[in-house]
């Protein structure tokens, strides 16, 4: 059943594919057609996300939605595998017991339910994880470049990207606040590139 696959996902699907062709992203009127060609019977799902997250999107908007869909999950189940295995080390985790993070993960009910249904987590997820594992690595600027993905959804993670802002400046960590700008403004312009509105 094609309705089936257009979850939560397809909002970003039909936002990237709007932006390609210099629609409006955050129009409903313009997002249902896409949706219901996609599969989606109930109502449209808006993207609510800033408009650089376009720029992750737009990629995968150039593939058909099942396709699109299918390279999503095998991106988000690589994510939360990097995100664990980031996690695990930085906690003090052996590399002989590296498999157990991943097991524990995909053991986890709401893991499950993110990959089931599109969510955009797993970003997040990696988002964390990156910024933790690059500052500890000292490589400040991949560190600030992690960190921006949380600007994906500012209004889940504010309390966090304002904590690391203030620790930020607090220990001078100014490659930190320069990867995180380079990436925001650099996904922004992409987004601008093929719709300047």
């Amino acid at each position: 059943n094609p309705g089936v696959l257009a979850d939560d996902y397809v909002e970003y699907w039909a936002a990237g594919r709007l932006n390609l062709s210099g629609g409006n992203p955050y129009a409903a009127d313009q997002l249902l057609p896409l949706e219901r060609a996609a599969g989606r019977r109930t109502e449209v799902l808006l993207m609510w996300n800033p408009p650089w997250t376009l720029a992750f999107a737009m990629p995968l908007a150039l593939f058909s939605y099942p396709i699109s869909r299918l390279m999503w999950l095998i991106l988000s189940i690589v994510m939360i595998l990097m995100a664990t295995n980031w996690t695990w080390t930085l906690l003090g985790g052996t590399t002989r017991k590296r498999w157990l993070p991943a097991v524990i993960a995909f053991s986890f009910y709401p893991t499950i339910i993110v990959l089931r249904i599109g969510q955009i987590g797993p970003v997040l997820l990696l988002g964390v994880a990156g910024f933790m594992h690059f500052e500890h690595k000292k490589r400040y600027w991949l560190a600030g470049a992690f960190a921006a993905l949380l600007a994906i959804k500012p209004h889940l993670l504010y309390l966090v990207c304002i904590s690391i802002l203030v620790w930020s400046i607090g220990r001078r960590r100014w490659g930190i606040l320069g990867g995180g700008a380079l990436i925001l403004l650099s996904a922004t312009l992409t987004a601008m590139m093929f719709n300047s509105h």
